[in-house]
């Protein structure tokens, strides 16, 4: 069963839930599958704490496309929610390997 579809069905984001999602994912070791999860993340403004440090390690990942992927989750979250990630945010902002719209996309998250 896809991670997402527990995400989908409102049995995230119960912390236990969160926890097993998240334990699939490591196990699994899925690209395809991290993205969902990092995407429905910031869809569904996931805040339990698994869930922003999975998020803020996708954001330091070595794939450029998966950090623009956590960007646009990080996009997705409130605002208050959003604050947890300013440091890893201006990482990427200030990081020249970054394609400029990234960048560009990681300051304005940055901003509160």
């Amino acid at each position: 069963m896809s991670a997402a579809i527990l995400i989908r069905s409102g049995f995230y984001p119960q912390p236990d839930a969160v926890h097993a999602i998240l334990e699939v994912v490591k196990q699994r070791q899925s690209r395809p599958l991290a993205g969902e999860v990092v995407q429905d993340v910031g869809l569904f403004n996931i805040r339990e704490p698994e869930a922003i440090d999975f998020v803020k390690a996708a954001l330091a990942d070595r794939d450029p496309e998966f950090r623009r992927t956590a960007l646009h989750a990080v996009q997705h979250m409130s605002v208050d929610t959003r604050s947890s990630f300013i440091a890893e945010l201006e990482r990427v902002a200030a990081d020249p390997k970054e394609k400029a719209e990234t960048r560009s996309l990681a300051a304005k998250l940055s901003r509160r």
